[in-house]
């Protein structure tokens, strides 16, 4: 649960919170006033997909028609990214990272996957790294059309040209229906974790398979989506190592009522939220408004006690903060607005785009302002148990 401290000072010291302080510390270099607001640990979106171009807005009229979501749309946003620039691609990215920096995210995960060819998921892998370390080769997103009567012809690409090209932190296959199979999961996750990425993979979104087990066989970082995910899959999930990720904008895009949110806590499972960003499923930055939509994730007769867990969920591991309006529940209630006054990263006052977690010789975007010295912020403080 939160915890919460009041009227007390925080001390920032070389982009480290060195002192949190019921007195005011002395020989500060520089004071911050946050009476009437509470300083909160940034968030971490650990899914995006914010490398691509074109529009899917048709998708959204079809299903507000009665049209059911299914993976079939990626091919349209491949075309329009393999078409579009480099320059085009960037922009993009950096339009919607300061949306999202403005909206108090402090670390993002971005993934390729829009490209499917060796040269464009290289090229968007080199895009995102512009932007974040956290960078995920996602070239199992779908089969392009140019393999769609040779799927295995593709995966052998990916593992013999893709793989050994690729600087990514991060391997994710998309094993659902529509996608990829787990015979072809297990063999991209194996080969990424040979090459010395790090496993993660979208599982049980649009139907059930065994990608749970998968997950847990291949020791992932965690299993994203997870919407029709069974009883035994939320046993494994919580015996072992690997986050379930939820993706509240998608299901509230795709109208999935599944609900089933509350058993993964409910059972002990380590869940975290993100955005989804994506032009087709989750359209969204904005951290704020997932964490709303998953009070509905978590089912409705959970949500006088789900609110709170799930803030612990997300924001547990996080370290830069930002200040935001009186209270964190103020978060959920205006998650259409921006509340935060300013978004800090490692000592940073982030006011457009910086490479997040980068330092300041590294960065190459925007401006910032310097609290790397030591710098105190007096007021209301909200923080996580540990």
């Amino acid at each position: 649960m939160l915890g919460e401290i009041n009227n007390c000072s925080l001390v920032i010291e070389d982009g480290v919170i060195s002192q949190i302080s019921p007195t005011i510390p002395q020989g500060v270099d520089q004071e911050i006033d946050c009476s009437g607001k509470t300083v909160i640990p940034g968030f971490v979106d650990s899914h995006s997909h914010l490398i691509f171009a074109g529009d899917r807005s048709a998708e959204f009229a079809a299903r507000a028609r009665g049209a059911k979501y299914s993976a079939a749309g990626i091919a349209t946003t491949v075309s329009a990214t393999r078409a579009a620039s480099d320059e085009a691609l960037s922009r993009n990215v950096e339009k919607l990272l300061n949306e999202a920096i403005s909206l108090g995210t402090t670390t993002i995960e971005i993934k390729s996957g829009y490209g499917l060819t060796t040269h464009d998921e290289e090229r968007c892998i080199e895009i995102a790294t512009r932007f974040t370390d956290e960078t995920t080769l996602l070239a199992a997103h779908v089969v392009p059309l140019e393999y769609r009567v040779d799927p295995d012809g593709y995966v052998e690409l990916i593992l013999n040209e893709m793989i050994p090209k690729t600087r990514a932190k991060w391997i994710d296959v998309f094993c659902d229906q529509g996608a990829f199979s787990g015979e072809q999961t297990r063999r991209i996750l194996a080969a990424g974790k040979a090459a010395g990425l790090q496993a993660r993979i979208h599982a049980n979104q649009l139907s059930h398979s065994d990608a749970v087990a998968i997950a847990v066989e291949y020791d992932a970082a965690s299993a994203d989506h997870l919407g029709q995910s069974s009883e035994k899959d939320i046993e494994m999930l919580a015996a072992s190592n690997t986050v379930a990720t939820l993706l509240p904008g998608a299901e509230f895009s795709t109208q999935n009522h599944e609900k089933i949110g509350r058993k993964f806590l409910d059972a002990g499972v380590r869940v975290a939220i993100a955005s989804d960003c994506n032009p087709g499923s989750s359209y969204t930055t904005s951290m704020s408004f997932c964490i709303a939509a998953a009070v509905n994730l978590l089912g409705s007769q959970s949500r006088k006690r789900c609110t709170p867990q799930l803030q612990e969920a997300l924001l547990h591991f996080v370290e830069p903060i930002l200040v935001t309006s009186p209270r964190v529940r103020e978060q959920i209630l205006q998650f259409s607005m921006r509340p935060h006054t300013f978004t800090w990263h490692t000592g940073q006052a982030l006011i457009s785009l910086n490479k997040l977690g980068r330092t300041e010789k590294e960065r190459t975007h925007g401006t910032s302002r310097n609290f790397n010295s030591r710098s105190q912020f007096r007021g209301h403080y909200r923080h996580c148990s540990r």
